[in-house]
């Protein structure tokens, strides 16, 4: 597959992108942009109680981290392959830890809360803003 960046073609094979994307691929790169704005403010101003709500701003989250990890590979790449498989190596350790939060069981909606929030962290300590 390739992509296109300014007037450079960029090939990524499919191992590439599974290595970043284990959801989809999508430009929306905010969680309001995936569930909406007013289910996001909710969220911030801890107004969800329904677990469903909260899997999908979870969800949303893994979506647009992967995304945009994704995203910078593919810029970074056009113009430094060399920067870009540095950053590959970089930023799997956030992959990790998103794609682990993202799986793990809970039975409240509190830890629900916290699985995210820790989430965030992570997003946030590796200049990721999910909002």
């Amino acid at each position: 597959m390739e992509f296109i960046v300014g007037n450079t073609v960029v090939p990524i094979s499919e191992s590439e992108l599974y290595f970043f994307v284990t959801t989809h691929l999508t430009t929306r790169l905010s969680v309001p942009q995936i569930v909406g704005k007013e289910m996001a403010l909710d969220f911030l101003s801890k107004r969800l109680y329904s677990k469903r709500d909260l899997e999908l701003i979870r969800h949303a989250i893994l979506v647009v981290a992967e995304n945009t990890a994704f995203s910078t590979y593919v810029l970074m790449k056009a113009t430094d392959e060399n920067g870009a498989r540095t950053f590959m190596k970089d930023i799997e350790p956030m992959l990790r830890t998103i794609r682990r939060l993202a799986t793990t069981k809970v039975k409240r909606t509190r830890e629900l809360y916290e699985i995210i929030d820790k989430m965030i962290d992570v997003l946030l300590e590796y200049g990721i803003d999910p909002f």
